[in-house]
Formats: structure tokens, C-alpha cells, sequence
């Protein structure tokens, strides 16, 4: 908790001075042990990533986050995600380094729910070039792939989507053997 004085205060189960030992371990029972994720979370007062929630558990900043320039031969491509009118809009600017054999993203925009579709295409066009744009992945509805093709001058492509659990599989495989990386942010 905070207060209005800008100091942080941080209370765990162990500054609780009305709780026993033993209280204390059964909490830690039932919440799975010393080194589960709920017990950090619920009673350490952690941030805990939750490997059982997350799609992609091996993504580690120190790991797959560099601060690089991009590579000077690259296919940059567009993934992204149109949410339309409930879900906010994600696209991802990523390119292959062949270099270093692996995919790169360099840049990340999203956007609310309801943002007008002229303004997502110009946020795009902001981060680069269109003409180096070779490869556009977008999830969403067939009308606006071909708006987006008449009226703004991308030509997307709807990604694989015929077997799920195996395309998460190929992305935490992939993670795990450093071939997808985030570029641009300074390690933390």
C-alpha cells in the first residue's frame, strides 16, 4: 500500500504479528508450498508469473530482451490482432535476422477497443516504411482484410489457425532455443 506521502509499505505473512507458526504453515500447505506460485503471490506479496496461466512460461526479460539496431537485411513482416469493437488491437513489427537466426520484434502498437481503422494503419506506416513490409499476418475479419487492401495498400494474409496447441508449442519451443527475441526497450 501507499500513502499520500509517496512511501511504499509492504506487509507479507510474516509481518503479521497475530499469526502463529504453524498458522503460517498451513497457509503455506494449502497454498502449495514455499516455492508455488500462490503462496509467492497470495502471501509473500510478489509479482509471480504463473507458469499454468501463461501461454509462453519461458519468455525471461534477462533472456529475450536486448536493446540491438536492426539488422540491415531483413523480411519485416506485420502480426497482427484486430479486436474490433470489445478488444483492443495488437500488431507486432518483426523482422528475421538471418544474421543471428532468429525473429526479432522491434516495434509494438496497440490500440482500444473502437480505434478507427485509418488511424491503426497510419500508427503502422509510422513505424516504418510500408515498402518494407514483406509479410502482413492479421486475425481479423474477412470485410476489413479487403479494406485493407483496397483502401490502405496492405496485403494481409489470415495466420494458420488449424491446430492450436501445437502452434503454442512451436512458439515456447522457439523461446526456449532463443529464437524469438524482443529488440528496442533497454534491459531492465
Amino acid at each position: 500500500c501507499s500513502s499520500d506521502l509517496g512511501t511504499k509499505f509492504e506487509f507479507d505473512i510474516y509481518t503479521n504479528p497475530q499469526l502463529t507458526k504453524e498458522q503460517i504453515d498451513k497457509a503455506m500447505a494449502l497454498a502449495g508450498g514455499e516455492t508455488s506460485p500462490a503462496w509467492r503471490r497470495e502471501y509473500l506479496v510478489k509479482i509471480v508469473r504463473d507458469g499454468s496461466s501463461v501461454c509462453v512460461p519461458e519468455f525471461d526479460d534477462s533472456k529475450h530482451v536486448f536493446a540491438d539496431e536492426p539488422p540491415e537485411y531483413a523480411i519485416w513482416g506485420i502480426f497482427s490482432d484486430f479486436g474490433g469493437v470489445r478488444d483492443k488491437t495488437a500488431s507486432l513489427f518483426a523482422c528475421w535476422n538471418f544474421q543471428k537466426a532468429r525473429l526479432e520484434v522491434h516495434h509494438e502498437r496497440i490500440h482500444d477497443a473502437n480505434t478507427d481503422t485509418d488511424a491503426i494503419v497510419q500508427a503502422a506506416k509510422n513505424v516504418m516504411p510500408i515498402n518494407l513490409i514483406k509479410q502482413v499476418y492479421m486475425d481479423a475479419a474477412g470485410q476489413l482484410l479487403v479494406d485493407l487492401r483496397h483502401k490502405h495498400g496492405f496485403e494481409a494474409m489470415l495466420p494458420l489457425k488449424d491446430d492450436f496447441e501445437a502452434g503454442i508449442n512451436a512458439v515456447r519451443l522457439a523461446f526456449n532455443q532463443g529464437k524469438i527475441v524482443e529488440i528496442g526497450r533497454a534491459h531492465v
